[in-house]
Order: C-alpha cells, then structure tokens, then sequence
C-alpha cells in the first residue's frame, strides 16, 4: 500500500471479485438465470407487496445472502478501514430513492425447485436449492471481503485523486468479469438448458452473444442508469452493499435508504405501467 494510494486492497479486492463470479456462474448454469441482487431482491419484494407466492429461487437466494452477510465478520477478513466519510440521513434518503427509481428503469445495476421439486424428492431440486444458498452466500461474501460494503471505498474510488484514489473497485470488476466471461460464453454456447429446470433455455441458436429485445440498448436503459449513478455515487451505495448492510443492521441503510429504495422501485414500475397501457 502506497501513500499514493493509502486505501488500495488488492489482495481481498480480487479474491471478493472471485467469489461474486462464482455465485454469478452457479446461478446461470443451475436456474438459468442472472445474478443481479436489484432483480432478485425486487422479484421477492413486489411478490410480497402483490400478497403472491413468493419465488422459490429468489428466497433461496436472499436468505443464503443475508445469513452470510451476517456471519461474513466473524469468518472473513475486513478491508482495513477507509478514509472515513459521513454521510447525512437526506443523502440515505435521495440516494435510496434514485437507486430504486434507476435500477427498476434500467432493468438492473446489476421457480419451482424450491417447493414443488423438494416437494416430490426430486434430486435435481435438492440440488437447485443447494446450489442457490451457496450462490446467495458467496455474493455476501465476496461483497464483504472485497471491502464493497464501506461505502467509503466506493465514493474514493468515484472521486479520483492523488493521494487518495482507491482502485480496489476495478480489481473487484476485473476479477469478476474477466473469471466470469469466458465460463459464461461456454455455458451459453454449449448447454441447452439450466440444469435446475430444463424449461429454462440457455443456449442460443445465433450464438451466446445474440441480441436479444430484452438486451437491446434504449432511453430506459440509458436514463434508468445515469439516474442510479448519481444515487451510487452520492454516498457509495448500489442494492447489493445496501442488502449487506441491512443485514447487518445499519441504521441509516435501514431507516433512509431503503425505505426510499422501495419507493423509487415501485414508482418506476408505476411510470412504467402507464407507458405501456398509452
């Protein structure tokens, strides 16, 4: 560590990163699905909201999540403390509100195995389940030991300078992406189907880099993340470190931000709803 960059960790940086490509690569290979804790979190929360079933996937995944954001001290070792800032409850509360309004219309930052396959002893919902609470733990995990969840590290590493920049985000980024893109490419190129439910098709006739609808660049994407950017970088917060943190108690998370997270959330989707039916 350098006086350049007193707050550089690149040690637990990449390794965090290593373990949110595995949570990431087990979920698609097993549910057929993306890893990204905005979607997750919201499929559970507008379930409950609309009093339907909630989704077995996504329950899985959020319980192993928060469990291991709360045993994530006692086994993991912390990033050294960060350059501290303090941060206002306003700040919790703008940022919370721009971050859910983003992420709903952006459509990210970032069923049935559960239930009905333990239900009937199939071995290959046993092993969807399993596989689920592991991926929920290592996003935690990888999440806490990268340092991610002190805001402080993101906001230094949004606010660059020298002395004082931190890079310990890109470290994260790198290892996750660059562990995670070619498994990816493989999967989605050779396996046709996700292994927990082979109605869920992974393979691609054009190829894994087909653009999809769904995939295709638009003014919610564009609008929906510059919208989330700001509320990330007013105080360091994205879904995922807000979701540890709120495991783990934190306060201000708990009473500002994510209060208003939802409320972006639902306010988006309601935005949305009234596109459509013009």
């Amino acid at each position: 560590m350098s006086s350049s960059f007193p707050d550089f960790t690149p040690g637990t940086a990449l390794c965090g990163g290593a373990l949110i490509a595995m949570s990431a690569l087990l979920y698609l290979v097993v549910a057929g699905r993306r890893a990204g804790i905005s979607g997750i979190f919201s499929t559970g929360l507008l379930s409950l909201l609309s009093l339907r079933p909630l989704d077995p996937l996504s329950t899985t995944f959020l319980s192993a999540f928060f469990l291991a954001a709360l045993a994530a001290p006692l086994f993991l070792p912390s990033s050294p403390p960060s350059s501290s800032f303090s941060f206002p409850p306003a700040a919790y509360l703008i940022s919370g509100l721009l971050v859910g309004f983003g992420t709903r219309l952006g459509n990210g930052c970032t069923s049935g195995h559960g239930v009905c396959g333990l239900s009937r002893l199939s071995k290959r919902g046993a092993v969807a389940v399993l596989t689920f609470m592991t991926t929920g733990a290592l996003f935690a995990s990888g999440l806490f030991l990268s340092g991610m969840s002190l805001q402080a590290k993101v906001v230094n590493f949004l606010y660059p300078r020298v002395p004082g920049w931190d890079p310990s985000l890109l470290l994260v980024l790198g290892a996750a992406v660059g562990l995670l893109t070619p498994f990816s490419l493989y999967v989605l190129s050779h396996q046709p189907s996700a292994w927990g439910d082979p109605s869920v098709k992974l393979f691609a006739d054009k190829g894994p880099l087909a653009v999809s609808k769904a995939e295709k660049v638009d003014w919610k994407l564009v609008v929906g993340e510059a919208v989330f950017g700001i509320g990330w970088g007013m105080i360091g917060l994205c879904p995922g470190p807000a979701l540890v943190l709120l495991a783990q108690g934190d306060r201000k998370v708990v009473c500002f931000f994510m209060p208003l997270y939802v409320v972006g959330y639902l306010g988006a989707s309601q935005l949305e709803g009234k596109k459509k039916t013009k």
